[in-house]
């Protein structure tokens, strides 16, 4: 970013005003009515407009170059960032949606060399499909409809066609590289849905047979670079957090779409992987960190284990290895991109609670299954759950049950 910055002015002033913003919330967050909080706050705000007047400079151009393509998608990521520091959820959900759509529409990734880097361009095609799609999965893992022109074949080009299969040269390449299968991977998810028989759901189709191999060919340049003596000891944080992302896209690539209410019984095992390795990251971050490492961070373009986590607190039918994985969550610094991840937070507490619910005295079902605090019955379990962003750090979760589905109740909203 600090590279494009130097050549195109309107990278160069919202990197300036995030600055300023960032300043204001850290430096001066317990005086923000202050005059020096004022004034950095003016100086703020000039920078952003002054890149919004460079940008519609731009405007008249019927094909934008591939330098302004590329100048305006990181101008929305600054922007998204922008919003988002300052806790403006419909302003940060504005411009990565624009940014999205950009992408998309221009089909970013199929205009790069051999060599990845686009003509005349700061940055290499992958590091922008990367961050593009990394913005992407923040909203799909919320379950959020940001743009309604996605659809599952869109990430068949990000994903390319070539399988190589020597090391990666770098932790940050595997990352750029698992990126797009991931954002894919959870698209088809929210697609799906936990269903019970009882709902007649008709055939999907199931993409994920266009991931499986790809992810196979990556699993092994991984394996390389894990045993080819080029990582350094920064490099440990990063190689766990991808290692813990390559048991969770397994899982979803393995799991059975017919049965979901149950069938993520079989991946207990790699639950548990899952929450061992956050434990040992969240261990890693609290020495590199100190006391900061509890800190909830307002933005992070970087991996996050919040979706990893969810994904164990949402998906496992085992009580006690959900409620590890909450407290975790509770504890733990990396945020999800854009959102505080206290949301995530509440809406894996809430699924939990309401299936939790059948167990509780004076709720007992004849033909219920349920141990309490051990495991969920298929009918309690929640089959279909949206969320809507109130504020920063609020959330509506709408919610039902595969008994609710069957017996046509309204959506439980909490």
């Amino acid at each position: 970013m600090l590279r494009a910055a130097q050549v195109y002015p309107a990278v160069w002033h919202p990197c300036l005003s995030f600055a300023a913003v960032h300043k204001i919330t850290t430096a001066f967050q317990s005086d923000a009515s202050s005059d020096q909080s004022k004034s950095t706050y003016a100086f703020a705000l000039k920078q952003y407009n002054s890149s919004i007047r460079f940008l519609l400079r731009m405007m008249p151009h019927a094909t934008p170059t591939p330098e302004d393509q590329e100048m305006v998608l990181l101008v929305c990521l600054l922007f998204t960032g922008l919003s988002s520091i300052q806790r403006d959820t419909s302003q940060a959900v504005a411009h990565s949606s624009n940014g999205i759509q950009l992408f998309y529409r221009w089909r970013y990734w199929d205009q790069a060399s051999p060599s990845g880097q686009r003509a005349n361009c700061i940055l290499p095609s992958g590091a922008i499909v990367s961050l593009i799609t990394h913005i992407e999965a923040s909203f799909r893992n919320r379950a959020l409809t940001v743009s309604p022109w996605r659809g599952m074949h869109i990430h068949e080009g990000c994903l390319g066609t070539n399988l190589p299969t020597k090391a990666f040269n770098s932790a940050e390449e595997a990352f750029s590289d698992l990126e797009p299968m991931l954002t894919g991977i959870v698209e088809i998810m929210q697609h799906i849905g936990l269903e019970s028989e009882a709902t007649q759901p008709h055939p999907s189709r199931d993409g994920r047979s266009l991931f499986r191999p790809r992810f196979a060919a990556w699993r092994t340049k991984f394996d390389l670079l894990h045993q080819s003596g080029k990582l350094q000891p920064p490099d440990s944080g990063i190689m766990l957090l991808l290692k813990a992302l390559s048991i969770g896209v397994d899982v979803f690539l393995q799991v059975d779409f017919n049965n979901l209410e149950t069938s993520f019984d079989k991946f207990h095992s790699s639950f548990e992987c899952l929450v061992a390795l956050m434990e040992q990251l969240f261990t890693e971050d609290a020495k590199r960190c100190g006391d900061q490492a509890s800190n909830f961070s307002e933005l992070s373009f970087s991996l996050s284990a919040c979706g990893l986590l969810t994904l164990v607190a949402t998906n496992c039918r085992d009580g006690k290895l959900r409620r590890q994985a909450i407290a975790l969550l509770r504890r733990f610094p990396r945020c999800g991109t854009t959102w505080d991840p206290r949301v995530s937070i509440r809406v894996a507490e809430t699924i939990m609670e309401l299936e939790e619910q059948g167990c509780h005295p004076g709720n007992e079902d004849m033909n219920c299954a349920c141990i309490p605090g051990d495991v969920i019955c298929a009918d309690h379990r929640v089959s279909l759950w949206s969320v809507e962003l109130l504020t920063y750090q609020d959330a509506r979760i709408l919610m039902r049950t595969v008994q609710d589905v069957r017996e046509g109740r309204r959506e439980r909203e909490q």
